[in-house]
């Protein structure tokens, strides 16, 4: 997708994997990450995304629930283990299950996913902030 254009948002350039078996739903959805001001990858299911993760860096992973091959609750499953730092963001038509960092429902409104987006990055930089003055979770 094409960076031209883009706007500066809360972070930019951060990295989105936008993750959905529809492939109009991942083109509007790297559209409007786009106009937030984000880098965009795309990948049709859980399988392919596991494999861009172990490719290049991602800031934040946009999910669908329902996909073939591997679902967004099996995806999640998989990131927590191998990428636990990533925040994941589940955006689905269907009540979601535990562990998320953000739901979503569709259809949505723009603003709203973009909020949700932003939040779920500014959580992240923050939990990454405090472990590295010291103050994870386990403390």
């Amino acid at each position: 997708m094409s960076l031209e254009g883009r706007k500066e948002g809360a972070f930019p350039m951060a990295h989105i994997l936008v993750v959905d078996d529809n492939e109009m739903v991942r083109r509007i959805v790297g559209h409007i990450m786009e106009a937030a001001g984000y880098r965009v990858s795309e990948a049709c299911n859980g399988v392919r995304a596991i494999e861009a993760l172990g490719r290049f860096p991602i800031d934040l992973v946009l999910t669908d629930l329902d996909m073939p091959e591997m679902n967004g609750e099996a995806l999640l499953r998989k990131m927590r283990c191998r990428f636990p730092a990533i925040p994941c963001v589940a955006m689905s038509g269907e009540s979601v299950g535990k562990g998320f960092d953000g739901f979503i429902q569709k259809p949505f409104d723009m603003q709203d996913l973009i909020k949700m987006v932003s939040e779920a990055l500014e959580r992240s930089r923050y939990d990454a902030w405090l472990v590295s003055v010291g103050c994870g979770a386990e403390n």
